[in-house]
């Protein structure tokens, strides 16, 4: 983070992108941001965190079977039920619940809890400012079936946010 610079102007933005099929990715969609806002933090930095998520249909193609694919569907499914619940649960705090978010203890050191396992700040925050979930299929029913032009069309995304 020391490396990260703020101007005047523009906050940093960090990109997450991520699968929700199933495996690392999805495993790590919420710690990833909030290490993220925890160094930040740190440094008395300010930063938006935007999370490309991936669908399993962007999968189906690569998948050997009717198993697998069911099981990339299961998980996605279980994730987005994990970020709406999440969101809602922010939703509920918008209107003077306060409840924390996200409490978890990576070391003795980090995490969005103190010492003594009482919620920090960070705790009360959404994990991404921003998230763009991406399906295998458009509104004018183009779709894909293999990971590779979803790189594409993410990287597309990724340069109009910064470029506009």
């Amino acid at each position: 983070m020391e490396k990260v610079r703020e101007d005047d102007f523009l906050v940093p933005e960090v990109h997450i992108i991520a699968s929700l099929a199933g495996g690392t990715g999805s495993s790590l969609i919420f710690d990833v941001p909030y290490l993220l806002k925890l160094a930040a933090d740190k440094e008395n930095l300010n930063i938006s965190i935007t999370g490309h998520l991936v669908m399993a249909g962007a999968f189906q193609g690569v998948l050997k079977g009717n198993e697998q694919q069911m099981r990339t569907k299961a998980n996605t499914y279980t994730c987005l039920r994990e970020l709406d619940n999440l969101y809602r649960k922010n939703a509920e705090n918008q209107s003077g619940q306060g409840q924390p978010l996200w409490e978890v203890r990576y070391n003795a050191v980090t995490g969005t809890v103190d010492d003594v396992g009482d919620p920090k700040d960070i705790a009360l925050e959404v994990p991404m400012d921003w998230m763009n979930i991406y399906h295998n299929q458009n509104e004018e029913n183009i779709a894909i079936s293999t990971p590779g032009p979803m790189y594409d069309i993410i990287s597309q995304a990724i340069f109009h946010s910064i470029h506009g």
